[in-house]
């Protein structure tokens, strides 16, 4: 058991690529070619970000995930998920995903998004269940698979966290396995490095008015074979992602195709929807106090009205790659938030952030609204009733 690090020491393993050459072998890339997490080589794209509540940032996130040099898998801290949020609502198309919620009281949890282009799977076996991880092997066709683990240590953990971690990852090191760790760990390694640990990011990950800290790392035991590494200014919590490209020539293929779930409207009846409606006793809501137990209960009634007049389907499509709401003024205002907070200019910030927020609801609500009053889209409506 390993009381002081979070890794194993891999003393056989050859650390001849230093972070500093990977950090300068990134930035000759075409600035042209970035998404907003910076990252332009081929190979498997990863990205963590402690981001402070999933539901009111999923819009941006999907952003995020639809641009066309985006990450592969994208784990977040923090997601304040429970039981009674439905997966439905935290869906976006062309990833998988895999959470693991905070029992017994609010906050913390992990969530994982995943690439369908990816072969993957769950490894619970490597989670000891104390602790918030999500453990995922990546399986390649023609390479050894990696062990892919995104976790959040609380800054009030105890001690018995590391402890715990330190099982899991001696357990996901047997057979000589190749491990990427990503997360939020709240503590300091620009104030307290570690000699044991190989951790590749050397930028600060929190700036806030009064501090800038490295609470965000990446851990792995094949360092050569990270060939890219970022900390893009994306502002969308008090946290930047940290991101990195792992070498791998079996990602290589453009994405053309995704797999999506819709709701078929084709044969939709209006009428007979709301008679079927019309039966439902929705004053059973009204007497619920708490506002996520009422909105559960209102989608198990109204859910099943739904799913008989527009049944839930999957297709093939081909990729697309932004959302159809999305508008240059919403990426203007997204990058003048950043640029405030990188600035360290609160007021500014804030303001703009509230703004991003604004713009992006008023954009939805606007294309939704034209989609109904011209008869078109209608399955990007349906698709977000589920």
């Amino acid at each position: 058991m390993h009381k002081t690090s979070f890794e194993p020491n891999q003393s056989s393993c050859d650390w001849t690529k230093t972070r500093n050459q990977i950090q300068t072998e990134s930035s000759i890339s075409n600035e042209n070619d970035l998404s907003s997490f910076g990252l332009v080589k081929k190979g498997l794209r990863i990205a963590n970000l402690n981001i402070c509540h999933h539901l009111n940032k999923k819009d941006e996130i999907e952003l995020l995930l639809s641009e066309k040099r985006s990450v592969d898998i994208l784990g977040l801290c923090e997601s304040f998920l429970n039981n009674e949020i439905p997966d439905e609502l935290v869906s976006i198309d062309g990833f998988n995903f895999e959470r693991k919620d905070r029992k017994g009281k609010s906050g913390g949890g992990i969530l994982v998004y995943i690439s369908q282009l990816l072969n993957y799977k769950r490894r619970e076996d490597l989670e000891s269940g104390d602790i918030e991880t999500i453990w995922l092997e990546i399986i390649f066709l023609n390479s050894k698979s990696v062990l892919y683990c995104s976790g959040y240590r609380p800054p009030s953990a105890k001690t018995s966290w590391v402890e715990f971690f330190a099982g899991e990852i001696d357990k996901a090191s047997c057979g000589d396995n190749e491990i990427i760790i990503s997360g939020d760990f709240n503590i300091d390694l620009m104030k307290e490095p570690h000699d044991n640990l190989t951790q590749v990011i050397s930028s600060p990950t929190r700036v806030t008015d009064n501090s800038t800290t490295m609470i965000d790392h990446i851990y792995t035991n094949r360092p050569n074979n990270i060939t890219e590494i970022n900390v893009p200014n994306i502002s969308m919590s008090d946290h930047y992602p940290i991101c990195i490209t792992r070498s791998t020539k079996s990602l290589d293929k453009k994405k053309s195709h995704i797999t999506i779930t819709y709701r078929d409207y084709k044969r939709f009846n209006a009428t007979e929807y709301l008679a079927d409606l019309a039966c439902v006793n929705f004053d059973t809501l009204q007497v619920i106090d708490n506002p996520n137990i009422a909105l559960e209960q209102f989608y198990n009634l109204l859910l099943p009205i739904l799913d008989k007049h527009a049944k839930i389907k999957t297709k093939r499509v081909k990729y697309q790659n932004i959302p159809r709401w999305m508008n240059s003024t919403i990426n203007e205002a997204r990058h003048k938030r950043d640029l405030y907070h990188k600035k360290k200019d609160p007021a500014n910030y804030r303001k703009w952030r509230n703004k991003v927020t604004e713009l992006i609801r008023e954009a939805k609500q606007m294309y939704y609204r034209e989609s109904i009053e011209e008869n078109k889209n209608m399955s990007d409506i349906w698709r977000h009733l589920k």
